[in-house]
């Protein structure tokens, strides 16, 4: 393939750029943060911690302890939920964060749209943990299908969702782009 036709092509750029980015954290997370449980640890008890907190706030008495999956949301000593490492939103928030990263826009819209979006995609994740450990309490025969349907599903809309908000509606246009769109 031609380097032209490669630098006529955003879309073809954008596939190339989400694979060497798609290895690249491959590669930095199994290789340091991974066995470094971090910040994979971080995640799990802030999530574990927020959805405690949100459903204390609603009279449940529930507390998190460490477990060595990740950390348990507790009702009378009764591990109701466990928060582990692939359920702490993390690829998620890579997914998002890098898709926008290789988007070709300014920096600084980046600076501000990943934090926003970061932070809507955490609160989502504590929201799945809230209604599943209601899941649990209630209905514990929901549970599972929950955490395997609905909330992938609804997770990874809202990535796309975020997505397509910052590539059609936010990220304006490079000074660059500009003048070949005016060319």
């Amino acid at each position: 393939m031609s380097s032209r036709i490669i630098q006529n092509n955003p879309t073809l750029i954008f596939i190339i750029k989400a694979i060497v980015l798609l290895m690249l954290w491959f590669g930095v997370y199994e290789g340091f943060l991974r066995p470094l449980q971090q910040p994979d640890r971080f995640l799990i008890n802030i999530t574990a911690l927020a959805g405690q907190q949100f459903l204390n706030l609603f009279g449940y008495s529930l507390h998190i302890e460490a477990v060595s999956e990740g950390t348990a949301i507790l009702m009378e000593d009764e591990a109701l939920l466990i928060i582990a490492a692939n359920c702490n939103g993390l690829a998620v928030f890579s997914l998002f964060a890098g898709f926008v990263l290789i988007f070709p826009r300014q920096l600084i819209q980046k600076i501000v749209f990943i934090p926003i979006g970061l932070l809507f995609l955490f609160m989502l994740n504590v929201a799945r943990v809230v209604v599943l450990t209601l899941c649990q309490i209630y209905h514990p025969d929901w549970l599972d299908f929950n955490h395997k349907y609905t909330f992938t599903i609804l997770i990874y809309a809202a990535v796309f969702g975020l997505w397509m908000l910052w590539v059609n509606k936010l990220a304006v246009p490079t000074i660059t782009q500009k003048r070949l769109a005016t060319a």
